[in-house]
């Protein structure tokens, strides 16, 4: 975005991001600013011609500059304000209440100098009275002991009109300052983008200057409606004004975004007050009220700091010195005496105000720790019976899964133990029938006293291979059934194997028998 704002110098931040997309319309855009910005200065150059307004350049060899801002509420004091500070120190708004409430003091270095700028809250404001008012004013003699180079009356040029309002405020001023002060008043006509499309600033200031020249010294006329008369005043007072303020006069558009066009309002601003300070003598404003606010605040200082006071108790005094800048020194006792108390008893209240809301805060997590607790014991509690109901509940399905079992294996031992009476019958009635075969052969004569021998062996080992192909199928049936009863116990293993032992010996020994008896 750097590089931008260097590439289109009178473009916004908001341009640049919106046409960012369209190089050329961004130098066309450039162009245009440029264009315009030029022929406002061109117009502003011309109105100070007329006037024979020669305002010198700005100097950076004076030091400080010290300018307090001054008007009504809604008339544009803040925007007016951030534009000589070059930053957005105060808070605008664009309603017709007030922002802000008290005098404040903000400090700048803009393009090598000090600017100090002293913001005022709204007079004749709907929330404040003229007395709180003019103790805000007050305060000025302590934030400026020095005195102040220049004081900007600021209206809205989009009501350019003054009223028994504007000439009150310049009374009131008037009477706390004295009259002098006109000299360092310069008039600053915010939203001067107006003045451009709908106002001639230059004709409507020459027609007001002309007025008040002319009725300078005279009184309001009395004919006509009441309307009339006070159109009337207001005209008069606005052309006196003027007058008095002779080539004073800024219109500045606070709503731009151009950085150099907000640049050219402030540094028109500053060389207006320069020329101020290069006029007037003495070049800073100050009175009676400046000068003994500057010694009772040096007084009391010494005081304070051969007394030991603290800071907070020497700016509570200065507080009541630019309140009260003609309160006698018994009297500034009693008042400081006065708001000790009434501090020390505010700070009571306010500890036994934060007592009581600590003992509120403490019974109320005491509660809800014991809400706590109890509520984690129930929970405890509901979690233990569902745990114990799930125990039973799987204790329960064990014994279930260990009868079914326990019934498959009874009934298996059943089945094994009947297949091996069944082989066992089955092995008896072969070696019957070997028997049978040997003493039938054996009765016969000796013709064939060598073939039935081979004769027998061969029958008798074809009778083994068929033992043992029985014994494999069986052995076979028998691991698909444990291989299909996974929770077999051990004692059910080592039966089987016990019975597959038995199976084992049992046709080992009668095929050594049998083997015996032909050999």
């Amino acid at each position: 975005m750097a590089s931008d704002r260097s590439e289109y110098p009178y473009l916004s931040e908001n341009d640049i991001k919106e046409y960012q997309d369209s190089p050329e319309e961004l130098k066309v855009l450039n162009e245009f600013r440029k264009r315009d910005l030029h022929n406002k200065i061109a117009k502003f150059s011309s109105s100070e011609n007329k006037f024979n307004v020669e305002i010198p350049p700005q100097s950076n060899a004076r030091n400080e500059l010290r300018v307090v801002i001054i008007g009504k509420t809604g008339q544009g004091k803040s925007a007016t304000a951030n534009t000589i500070l070059g930053k957005v120190r105060f808070e605008e708004d664009f309603t017709a209440s007030s922002v802000t409430k008290e005098s404040r003091c903000v400090t700048e270095v803009v393009d090598g100098r000090k600017i100090r700028v002293m913001h005022t809250p709204g007079l004749q404001d709907t929330h404040q009275s003229n007395q709180s008012i003019l103790k805000e004013l007050a305060r000025m003699t302590t934030l400026f002991p020095d005195g102040v180079h220049a004081f900007v009356y600021v209206m809205n040029m989009a009501n350019p009109r003054f009223t028994a309002g504007d000439k009150n405020i310049l009374d009131l001023i008037e009477k706390t300052f004295g009259g002098g002060f006109k000299n360092y008043c310069l008039l600053v006509y915010s939203h001067g983008d107006l003045e451009l499309k709908d106002v001639d600033l230059d004709t409507y200031r020459k027609r007001q200057l002309a007025i008040g020249q002319a009725t300078s010294g005279h009184t309001t006329p009395q004919t006509g409606t009441t309307v009339q008369k006070r159109h009337a005043q207001d005209q008069q007072s606005l052309a006196n004004f003027l007058y008095e303020l002779s080539w004073k006069i800024q219109a500045v558009d606070n709503k731009t975004s151009i950085p150099f066009e907000k640049a050219h309002y402030r540094e028109k601003i500053v060389a207006i007050v320069d020329r101020m300070r290069t006029s007037n003598s003495p070049e800073v404003f100050t009175n009676d009220m400046f000068v003994k606010a500057q010694h009772e605040r040096e007084d009391m200082r010494q005081e304070g700091l051969r007394k030991g006071w603290d800071l907070p108790l020497m700016s509570k005094v200065e507080t009541i010195l630019a309140a009260n800048p003609n309160i006698s020194r018994e009297e500034l006792q009693v008042e400081v005496r006065r708001q000790l108390q009434e501090e020390t008893q505010n700070q009571r209240m306010e500890l036994q105000r934060r007592e009581e809301e600590f003992d509120k805060r403490h019974i109320a997590e005491e509660k809800r720790l014991q809400e706590r607790k109890r509520a984690d014991e129930e929970k405890r509690q509901a979690e233990e019976k569902e745990r114990i109901k799930r125990q039973k509940k799987e204790d329960q399905e064990r014994k279930e899964i260990f009868k079914k079992e326990e019934l498959e294996r009874h009934e298996r031992r059943e089945s094994e133990d009947r297949e091996l009476q069944l082989r066992q019958r089955q092995q008896e009635f072969k070696r019957f029938q070997l028997e049978e075969i040997k003493s039938h052969r054996l009765n016969d004569g000796e013709q064939n006293k060598h073939a039935p021998r081979m004769q027998v062996q061969h029958e008798s080992e074809t009778l083994l291979s068929e033992e043992e192909e029985e014994f494999e199928i069986h052995h076979k049936r028998q691991q698909d059934m444990s291989e299909r009863q996974v929770k077999m116990t051990e004692g059910d293993k080592s039966l089987l194997e016990k019975v597959i032992s038995c199976i084992v010996y049992i046709s080992q020994t009668v095929f050594g028998w049998v083997y015996n008896s032909f050999i």
